[in-house]
């Protein structure tokens, strides 16, 4: 008895046409070759994405530091510079050596509180002084105004100095001689020497000046 035979397939070639007519059939679908245009595509438009918010989070940012610069401005435009606080002048001083000491002392307040106007140059510091002087400190301080080169016209602790001298100590040792004329004998002949000394101290009398010893015999008891 015969066996029949299986028909012969070709291993690779089932899909495959068989003939000129399977070629030409329409019907017949061939799978196409992988695109990769779409997925280019997508990565494409996920980079423009993250770009653009990217720049989106820096404009906000930028915007918000330009607002913060336009209020510090508008704040500044409203305050106006900064204020310096408002006192009383010097008296003008003419030469009283009992009103030295608060005319110099309202020259310094003032520079104290005024440092934007007199806290920098020594010049502005001695002019601003010699403005308030009158009679004699003003004939005194002629040559200083008069010469920009004078060794007195820059230099404020030097110009103190030598009002200082000029009034200052004078006005010390005036007060030193009122207070040895009213000095007196109440107890030991010890506490009066000590109280003496202390008293003409100012007037830098040395110990062998006669002048010196008639004060003190003069507050004998």
């Amino acid at each position: 008895m015969a066996i029949p035979r299986s028909p012969a397939v070709s291993i690779g070639t089932a899909n495959a046409p068989q003939n000129e007519e399977d070629l030409d059939n329409p019907n017949i679908e061939e799978t196409p070759p992988p695109d990769d245009t779409d997925s280019e595509s997508h990565d494409t438009a996920a980079l423009l994405a993250h770009a653009l918010q990217a720049i989106q989070e820096m404009q906000a940012e930028l915007n918000q530091k330009n607002n913060r610069i336009k209020a510090l401005e508008a704040r500044t435009f409203q305050s106006g510079p900064a204020r310096e606080l408002k006192i009383k002048k010097p008296d003008v001083f003419e030469g009283k050596i009992s009103e030295y000491n608060t005319f110099i002392s309202q020259c310094l307040l003032t520079f104290h509180m005024c440092p934007a106007t007199y806290g920098n140059e020594d010049e502005d510091k001695i002019l601003f002084i010699i403005s308030y002087l009158g009679g004699a400190p003003r004939k005194w301080a002629i040559p200083i105004l008069e010469d920009e080169d004078h060794p007195l016209r820059k230099d404020f602790k030097a110009f103190k100095s030598a009002l200082d001298t000029m009034y200052a100590d004078r006005n010390v040792k005036q007060k030193a001689r009122d207070r040895l004329s009213l000095l007196k004998q109440t107890k030991s002949v010890t506490s009066y020497s000590a109280e003496f000394q202390q008293i003409v101290a100012p007037l830098k009398l040395n110990d062998d000046d006669d002048s010196k010893f008639s004060l003190f015999y003069n507050g004998l008891h």
